[in-house]
């Protein structure tokens, strides 16, 4: 038995772990097209569940691909579409025979168990692409529009910066500790009380929070510059602890 996953994508296959078959077959069904009868990979997607070819040679949903796989004694092929929680195909589960054989009872119950570990597998790291993706896009976004963000665990004193805003304020990530004691002293002097008094605001229109805005002066390689602020106060599990700024 040989195995291999395959990733959808954009209504296509390609290859994502496939170590057991052979290089040029894995590269010649790179970027193929999903459909009814694309394959046991391409169809199991099309049709959203488990395709059983049993005798790839004389099988219909092999007739466009049969010649890249009988040269390598690939002769049968039952695939598994991994499905994610919102009912969408994430990749196909492939096992490759060399000989015509159909999957007992047995067999089917631990492929579905297997499959059943990838769908948790593969989301969490969909997810996880997801979120660099994200993160890439809003650092390369406050690059070019020129601001940044900043948050404040109050309760645990730990400040994080957003890449740009180191920029912006002049200093070198490696040797600046973004605490809150340290943004106060970028300030200039005569704005530090007007920045400690709106910080202490509460806003009566929202129980959770406050949001200000203020324009003020700030120290950036020692020359003066006038960056906007914009702020929240989050409180946690209802709690009168402020859980971010």
């Amino acid at each position: 038995m040989k195995c291999s996953i395959l990733q959808v994508k954009n209504t296509r296959l390609y290859d994502w772990a496939s170590p057991s078959l052979p290089i040029p077959y894995s590269q010649a069904i790179e970027n193929l097209p999903i459909g009814e009868n694309a394959g046991s990979c391409g169809t199991a997607v099309f049709l959203k569940q488990k395709v059983i070819v049993s005798d790839i040679a004389n099988d219909p949903r092999w007739a466009l691909y049969k010649h890249l796989a009988l040269p390598y004694q690939l002769l049968a092929c039952w695939s598994h579409p991994i499905i994610n929680s919102d009912g969408e195909v994430m990749a196909t589960l492939g096992m490759y025979y060399h000989d015509i054989r159909t999957p007992t009872d047995e067999e089917l119950k631990v492929i579905e168990r297997v499959t059943a570990l990838l769908k948790i597998i593969l989301e969490n790291r969909q997810k996880t692409e997801i979120i660099r993706e994200t993160s890439l896009m809003i650092s390369q976004s406050q690059e070019l529009a020129g601001f940044g963000n900043w948050r404040w665990d109050v309760q645990n004193n730990k400040v994080t910066w957003s890449d740009s805003l180191y920029v912006i304020y002049g200093q070198n990530k490696k040797e600046f500790k973004a605490t809150f004691e340290g943004y106060q002293e970028l300030l200039h002097p005569e704005d530090r009380r007007l920045f400690r008094y709106y910080r202490e605001q509460k806003n009566t229109r929202s129980p959770k929070g406050y949001c200000i805005q203020v324009s003020r002066t700030c120290r950036c390689t020692n020359q003066l510059c006038y960056p906007y602020w914009r702020g929240w106060k989050i409180y946690l599990l209802q709690q009168k602890i402020p859980g971010g700024f």
